[in-house]
């Protein structure tokens, strides 16, 4: 007879058993007991458990990216589509509203997971929604085909940021942000050019057939280049971000900070050459102690405290990189740091 032992419980709340099976089923029990896991770790265990639904005054309230905040008045027009976004609200996920060149109109609605739209645009007839997830900084992406509504792909990341021509999103690999250890920024670029089987290179073609969301693969990795999970990675070899991925405007470079074992680099890398091999993609680093205090870098920080409310922002020049970490402190200490090129080297791949 099976017989069920706890083996983690959390304050009576929530309680998972494990049932002790005859051998031939003891794989599929491990397999169950982990899916658990990692689906109580991403969904139950965010910032907030239920979703914050805002009663708005207007059914119709549409969003401006720069705002970042639920809507304003005027839609979003793009290769001739109006696009408008109607809020969450306490009986109604989030919806997207497409009004055509010719004037039909149709309404997608978001997963419910999103509790706010942070940006959206179009690019290749393909409509693409960022959406802010409840809690933590978690996003998911959702990308439908502009013509019919349908869902081509959809990914959770972190600090997702489009290139400046919209067929490229730079982001941070998925990780369950509670409740593990040895957890890694991973930086990876999603090319929307390519098919959605280009981008998730590990799946097979019956995974491909359904919306996946997860930790596979998705995209190209640039950063670091050893491949690995991103999780229980040890704490001396373990990347972290610690700025936004911010692009230059002509599209040619991405910059990030970076930290690992307490010591930050500015990392940038050229993005003017066809990105279809990682291992041919040029990578550039320039370590900057000088973040290290001025941001109080530590092994778990995802961003400079020092620094304003938008965080770190860069200033591409031919010889320097300007960062700008506060222009309003009045010290003066924390306001701008250039980085020359000259500092800079070739990454050597080794982590």
């Amino acid at each position: 007879m099976p017989t069920q032992s706890v083996i983690w419980e959390n304050f009576g709340l929530f309680k998972i058993t494990e049932t002790t099976m005859p051998k031939s089923n003891k794989q599929l029990n491990e397999v169950i007991v982990t899916l658990a896991l990692l689906l109580i770790t991403c969904n139950v265990y965010a910032d907030n458990i239920e979703l914050t639904k805002v009663p708005l005054s207007s059914s119709e309230l549409t969003f401006d990216p720069p705002n970042a905040i639920y809507g304003v008045k005027k839609p979003i027009v793009s290769n001739g589509y109006e696009i408008s976004v109607t809020p969450v609200t306490e009986k109604t996920n989030a919806r997207v509203t497409i009004k055509s060149p010719s004037g039909q109109r149709q309404t997608i609605d978001l997963p419910q997971i999103v509790s706010q739209v942070a940006n959206l645009w179009i690019f290749n007839n393909r409509l693409i929604v960022d959406g802010w997830t409840n809690g933590a900084r978690l996003s998911e992406i959702n990308i439908f085909d502009i013509k019919s509504g349908r869902v081509v792909d959809s990914f959770w990341c972190y600090r997702p940021t489009r290139s400046p021509d919209g067929g490229k999103i730079a982001f941070v690999k998925f990780f369950p942000a509670h409740f593990v250890e040895g957890w890694e920024s991973q930086y990876f670029l999603y090319d929307l050019s390519k098919s959605r089987e280009a981008n998730h290179p590990t799946l097979t073609a019956v995974e491909l057939t359904d919306a996946h969301i997860g930790n596979e693969i998705v995209g190209m990795q640039l950063y670091p280049r050893v491949v690995r999970d991103n999780l229980f990675v040890p704490d001396n070899l373990a990347h972290h971000d610690f700025s936004r991925l911010i692009w230059s405007p002509n599209g040619k470079e991405l910059a990030f900070i970076d930290a690992v074992n307490g010591h930050t680099s500015l990392v940038v890398i050229d993005t003017s050459q066809p990105l279809d091999d990682a291992k041919r993609v040029s990578v550039k680093v320039a370590p900057v102690p000088e973040l290290q205090e001025l941001c109080h870098v530590t092994d778990n920080a995802d961003r400079c405290l020092n620094a304003a409310d938008g965080g770190i922002t860069m200033k591409f020049n031919s010889n320097s990189i300007q960062l700008t970490i506060d222009p309003n402190d009045p010290t003066e200490k924390f306001r701008y740091w250039t980085i020359p090129r000259t500092r800079f080297v070739d990454y050597d791949g080794r982590n």
